[in-house]
């Protein structure tokens, strides 16, 4: 295993490997109930799961905590550090160290 490359998974892999998982993790609970009994069908988990993942994009619109949001932010930040009028502020902040470069 010394020297093997990083496997870099898609997000669809990713996803297929979690959901296998937890349907091996469902599976055995339903087989390792003991003396207790399951409080919701298979009907009610799937609405679960849907309110869920709805609750998820809302917190994500209403937060902007998006990592696609924060990429962008990131970027635009890097863009207006970039500009000229930024430059020649960074250059003129400080006119002692412009006198020790000439």
């Amino acid at each position: 295993m010394l020297g093997a490359k990083k496997v870099i998974l898609t997000p669809e892999e990713k996803q297929e490997i979690v959901n296998r998982f937890q349907l091996e993790r469902d599976e055995w609970e339903l087989q390792n109930l003991g003396n207790f009994f399951g409080i919701m069908d298979e009907d009610s988990m799937t609405d679960l799961k849907s309110m869920l993942e709805y609750s998820n994009y809302l917190y994500t619109e209403s937060t902007g905590a998006s990592i696609f949001n924060l990429k962008d932010v990131r970027r635009n930040q890097k863009k207006e550090m970039n500009t000229p009028q930024t430059q020649y502020n960074k250059n003129h902040a400080n006119p002692e160290k412009q006198n020790d470069k000439t």
